[in-house]
Order: C-alpha cells, then structure tokens, then sequence
C-alpha cells in the first residue's frame, strides 16, 4: 500500500541577507513573495523516500550530507532515500559550507534554515495517508523555456547574446525539454501535487526574495485544485532560461514570471483528471559520488587571471566584461585552491514505475534525453542540483564549443561519461 504525506515550512530570511547568482553583491532588501520548504514523504510497505525542494540558489555538498542524515536519524528514512533539491531561484539565499560572495554559511538564519528543513521531513512523514498514484506528462501549450546559447553567425558560440543582436544569432546550440511531469498522489485527505519542469529560475532578477516561477506554479496548482498541495521539483536546467534571443523582444520580471507559472499550471490542469493510475509497491532512491579530475586549463595563466579579476573587483577594469570572460578568470583564479579530483552526486530513485534522476549541479539538457535513453518505456523526472552544488555539467562538445557556462564549469570534458556511466550503473 502506498502512503504520502506533505510539508510546507517557511524559509523567509531576514533583511540584509545575502542574495546569491550574479557577480556582485546583493543584499535582501523586501519580500515579493515567500521562500519555503516543500517535503514530499513516500512509503511503500518497508520502502520510503523523501524528497525535498528549497527556495535556495544552491545547497552545497556538505551541507546536504549534513542535513539527509539528520533526516535518518529523526525518521528512520536511509540517507540515499532522502533528495534534497534547491530549485535555484536567483532571488534566494545560497546556503553552503564554503566561504565566498553572497554564501551564508553560519549565523542565525543558517541554522534555523538547517533545522526546518529536517522538521519538514518529520512532518511530511506524519502526514501519510493512504493515496494512488496518477502520472501523466504533456509539453506546455506555448514554449517558455528555450535553450540559452546559440551559435552566432561569426562562427563562435555565445550564452545569452542579447536582445539587440538577435540578427547575428544563427540557431540555438540545442533543443530544450518543453515537458511538464505530474505526479498526483490522490488522498482523502488532500491530493499531493508532485509538478516537474526544467527551465532557469532567473526571470526576476533585483533584490528582493522571490521563489520566482516556480512559486507560481505551487500556488496556482493549488488554486486551481482545492484541496491539494504542491511541492514542484526543477528538471536539468544548466543550459536553459526564459529568454528567446532570436524574437529580439525581452519578456522578464514577476510578471513574465506569474505567466509561465500560468502555463506550467495549466498543463497540470490538463493531465490532472487525463494521468494514468499506477500501481506503487516500491520507493526508494540510491546515490553515487563519482570523483572527476578537476579541469586544469589555463593554470599557466593564473597570475594574470588574478590581477584581472583583482581589477574587477576593485572596479578598476576601465570596461564592463562579458560574464564569459569573467567566468573564465574567476575559474582560473580557483585552481590555485581546487582538489585534483571533485565529487559529483549521482541520485537515482523510483516510485513504482516512475524513475528520478538527479544530478548535484546544473547538467544540460542532453541530460535529460541521456538519461531518458537508458529507461525508454518509463517515465523519467530529473532533478538539478540534487544533493549537491558542483557548478555546471556541460556535454563534452560543448567544452570546444565555448559559452559562460563551458567557461566557468570546473570540470572535464570526460564528466559527460562519467555520469552517463553512473546512471547506467544506478538505474539497474
């Protein structure tokens, strides 16, 4: 018998706190909406999992080894059953165990922020019921998230060229993923919402907190659903945004934002009564750390990679630069710190039929289609940042290829195998 249970806490920080995703500082300065904790608790005879959204940036990979234990110890739920997702809103804290530019890492709201999110997995334990399980998938009836980088007419590539150039653009370096995924746990006490979709949180922008859309999405999923709750999870999404380049038209802000909540909402709509019924006699999850040698291109340049990211900060360049010259220094810049080798956590999961795949970092979205390859015939959500923050999981074309996040990613173009190794090796 299948049982879910759901918890909601409120994440909010206090004013001043550090606002994470750009390369300046941000300070919190008002509230536009609410950030929060969204827990979803499965169980499957003596099989359980839990899985976790927060409103954060990121979580860094200590941080959530910290917490998912914890979550062990308060229910009993083994650590690799519980996948801890921050769904990236570039308007939220980034909570992590490294020091750095708008990273908390101590201090009241950290710790208060570490506890709730374990008490958000006590309480969606305790609030199982029995429910059946309905899925269904549908693309959004209008696109609203695009692929990012694009090949330029001059030969090159470029993330995120800018409306005003949209003539030089020649095409998209890939296709995103216009899928939305639901879950509906049906309850007599209140339908549960599991809603998947990937696309970049960065639609807002500014300094004050905002779960951006995917707050939009909860909120009109349960509008529009008396009764139930929501807990949305983000799909690979390090390659993809909101933005479509080639139209020359710029379409962002919390309205922009309230419009694709709309839109992935009314997918749900459409599958909510049309999802197929599913028989749940197992859950559970299985996580990997797979080490990957860190990327030492440009090592030989890092004196000076030094003095001009010094220049940057210090406001003395004399020129704004473009973020992929900025990624590319601030990545040497780390080298003279960084492991030879860096973990990268491999998640996999599944309820009855249904897989999870997550990645602790920000994959492509050929990710999506690499992992949807290995399990054809079943339906397949993937999580970013699940379990961990390692920066961008590019493919290995796309290390040639250029672009901010090739340039910033401190990997390898051998990670594209390693995790597809991964996945093979979990997913039996």
């Amino acid at each position: 018998m299948l049982q879910a249970g759901f918890a909601r806490l409120d994440m909010t920080p206090p004013l001043g706190t550090a606002l994470a995703g750009y390369f300046h500082k941000r300070e919190m300065k008002g509230i536009l909406d609410p950030l929060s904790i969204n827990a979803i608790a499965l169980t499957a005879g003596e099989e359980k999992l839990i899985i976790i959204t927060v409103d954060l940036l990121a979580l860094g990979l200590e941080r959530g080894k910290e917490l998912r234990l914890a979550i062990e110890e308060k229910t009993g739920v083994p650590a690799d059953c519980v996948i801890i997702q921050a769904l990236h809103q570039h308007t939220a804290p980034r909570i992590t165990e490294v020091k750095g530019l708008n990273y908390t890492n101590d201090g009241a709201y950290h710790d208060l922020f570490m506890q709730k999110v374990v008490d958000a997995a006590v309480l969606a334990m305790a609030d199982a019921a029995e429910a059946t399980l309905f899925a269904g998938e549908c693309e959004t009836a209008e696109p609203i998230t695009f692929v990012r980088r694009y090949w330029m007419k001059s030969g090159i590539v470029e993330t995120n060229p800018g409306f005003s150039r949209y003539e030089e653009i020649d095409r998209p370096c890939d296709e995103p993923d216009p899928t939305v995924h639901l879950l509906r746990f049906k309850r007599e006490k209140g339908d549960i919402a599991l809603v998947n979709f990937a696309c970049h949180p960065d639609v807002i922008g500014g300094e004050m907190v905002s779960a951006d859309w995917p707050g939009f999405v909860r909120r009109y999923v349960e509008a529009d659903h008396p009764g139930a709750s929501c807990i949305f999870c983000n799909g690979f999404q390090g390659d993809s945004n909101h933005h479509y380049y080639q139209s020359g038209v710029a379409k962002r802000g919390i309205t922009h934002s309230s419009h694709m909540g709309r839109v992935v909402a009314d997918t749900v709509a459409a599958l909510w009564e049309k999802a197929t019924p599913m028989e749940v006699h197992s859950v559970g999850a299985k996580a990997e750390t797979v080490y990957t040698r860190t990327r030492m291109e440009g090592v030989e340049n890092y004196d000076k990679c030094k003095a001009w990211y010094a220049a940057y900060e210090a406001d003395t360049l004399g020129y704004k630069p473009h973020i992929t010259e900025l990624a590319a220094n601030k990545r040497v810049v780390a080298l003279r710190t960084a492991p030879i080798f860096r973990p990268v956590v491999v998640s996999v999961g599944h309820i009855g039929d249904v897989m999870l795949a997550g990645l602790g970092g920000e994959p492509f979205t050929y990710y999506i289609r690499g992992a949807k390859a290995l399990n054809p015939d079943k339906m397949l959500l993937t999580f970013c940042l699940a379990n961990g923050d390692g920066g961008y999981f590019p493919t290995a074309k796309a290390f040639d290829e250029g672009g901010y996040e090739a340039s910033s990613s401190p990997f390898t173009p051998a990670l594209e195998g390693e995790i597809v190794d991964a996945f093979k090796k979990l997913m039996k």
